[in-house]
């Protein structure tokens, strides 16, 4: 018997503009916009953004709330960050700067990984995004 076949595809994003989040993922992240499309049941505009095989799918919905306070949303059960794996956090730290993006801490070891890095930044909404450099032998 075959274990599942499961892989990353795409994670979403609620955002208050969907214009001023495409150009920053576009511009900062180098993603690439891939198209863009409406969903009249929700009052909603989205967009597919990709990056090699990594997507995004952003939303804007008329009337969403933004989420609370990143230290309170840690007691509320659900999706906290995502994770972008990068070949290398101290080049990638120092392009991301020079496109005004702010670290919230310089590049830290994972304890008990054997050498992973990660730092976080937060997008154009301030949602939390983690930059991961996988330790190689």
């Amino acid at each position: 018997m075959t274990g599942l076949q499961i892989h990353m595809h795409h994670f979403g994003l609620s955002v208050p503009d969907l214009d001023a989040s495409i150009a920053w993922y576009t511009e900062t992240l180098d993603f690439e916009l891939d198209f863009t499309y409406d969903i009249a049941t929700l009052s909603a505009r989205a967009a597919f953004l990709r990056h090699g095989n990594l997507r995004v799918e952003l939303f804007e919905v008329a009337g969403a709330v933004p989420s609370p306070d990143t230290v309170q949303d840690l007691r509320v059960h659900g999706l906290k960050h995502v994770a972008m794996a990068v070949g290398d956090i101290t080049a990638t730290r120092d392009i991301l700067r020079r496109r005004g993006v702010e670290f919230l801490a310089d590049p830290a070891q994972v304890p008990g990984s054997g050498g992973d890095q990660y730092a976080f930044i937060r997008d154009n909404n301030g949602i939390l995004i983690e930059l991961f450099e996988m330790h190689t032998t």
